[in-house]
């Protein structure tokens, strides 16, 4: 048995092994990127970290979520770092056996005459159809990836120099106290 977030992306379901995630969280406070993709949100603080948002809706059906207020973010772990997906609903927790879990991409990538991406690792029959398993991994192509990888270390290098701004400050502050005693 394998656990699954299910979750709601428009009127489809789809799910997320709960090994790659961290957490759930109401979608809020949006900063908006300029010059991203459609399917960037843009960036959220989430308990002190800036994360980048991808909404999950827009990236697989070119259609952004509606409702943003009813909207869920599931924190995943991708390359190494922590990003938001948003979906229009987190269903619930599930448990999938095996024998539901059909890993035979083929079946998928031959669909798409292009290229053999894509961003589904399996699709899980269940008594409500069948579920497509999300590949936090492989969410994007690869300028999709550079895309998401550029907002973090814009992100870093901004923090980076905040953080020698404080310790200048620090310093400088010291200073002064040092010459008024």
């Amino acid at each position: 048995m394998s656990q699954y977030i299910l979750c709601r992306v428009l009127d489809q379901k789809f799910t997320v092994s709960i090994l790659s995630t961290n957490r759930i969280i109401p979608l809020k406070e949006v900063t908006h990127v300029p010059d991203t993709s459609e399917y960037v949100m843009g960036i959220m603080e989430a308990e002190g970290e800036v994360l980048p948002i991808i909404d999950l809706s827009q990236r697989f059906f070119e259609k952004p979520i509606k409702d943003e207020a009813a909207a869920q973010v599931i924190i995943v772990y991708w390359k190494g770092k922590e990003i938001g997906i948003a979906v229009n609903e987190v269903l619930t927790i599930k448990d999938f056996s095996d024998e539901q879990i059909d890993h035979e991409l083929e079946k998928i990538t031959r669909l798409n005459q292009n290229s053999d991406y894509t961003p589904i690792k399996s699709f899980i029959r269940s008594e409500e159809g069948l579920i497509l398993e999300v590949d936090i991994d492989e969410l994007f192509e690869t300028s999709g990836t550079l895309e998401v990888q550029q907002l973090f270390d814009d992100y870093e290098a901004s923090d980076a120099a905040d953080n020698v701004e404080e310790i200048e400050e620090t310093e400088k502050e010291l200073v002064r106290q040092n010459d008024s005693k």
